[in-house]
């Protein structure tokens, strides 16, 4: 039976290459949104080895980005989820883990695009608008949609602290590759 699944698999593989290449409409540095950064930017994901800080200062907001993802049996790999805000990225995340973010009080706006060697994944992204105060902490989910979505869900502060404390939560370090635009936010 596995035999006979494996030229058909082949056969579905080479389609999603050749509609990619034939549909691709983002070229190299192009952004998928305003609020997301330029499309050449890759990150790799490793977990921090230092515990984050979880109080904001006194004159800034803290933004908690964390993708909930468990793989379904066929999934082979890690989705890595590239994370923007107001044009620039700030870093990415993948499988349960997370992003801490300091931002001014003030209008932002977010963007998560799928990170993938395939246009037709880097097309997807999800999209939020916030305003933050100084002294606060704002958290969003990331979850994926079967087949090839992206939801980005705000929570409240009792559903962060509830995922946090019976999920497995790594904080996220990452380090961009094709750094030829920047990716760092000019607030930082």
């Amino acid at each position: 039976m596995v035999r006979a699944l494996v030229p058909g698999l082949l056969c579905w593989i080479f389609s999603l290459y050749v509609c990619n290449a034939a549909y691709s409409q983002t070229g190299p540095g192009e952004r998928l949104m305003p609020s997301c950064g330029p499309g050449d930017v890759k990150f790799e994901v490793h977990p921090s080895k230092k515990d984050p800080e979880h109080e904001p200062s006194a004159d800034k907001a803290v933004l908690y980005v964390l993708e909930s993802f468990t793989k379904p049996i066929f999934e082979m790999r890690d989705v890595t989820m590239r994370v923007g805000v107001d044009g620039r990225w700030v870093g990415a995340v993948r499988m349960n883990y997370f992003i801490r973010v300091v931002l001014p009080a003030g209008e932002h706006h977010l963007c998560i695009q799928w990170q993938s060697a395939f246009k037709t994944y880097t097309q997807k992204g999800a999209f939020a608008e916030f305003d933050s105060s100084a002294n606060q902490q704002y958290y969003f989910r990331i979850r994926l949609l079967y087949p090839g979505g992206l939801q980005l869900e705000p929570l409240n502060s009792d559903e962060a602290q509830f995922l946090f404390s019976h999920h497995k939560y790594r904080l996220a370090v990452s380090r961009a590759r094709n750094h030829s635009h920047g990716s760092g936010p000019s607030w930082r």
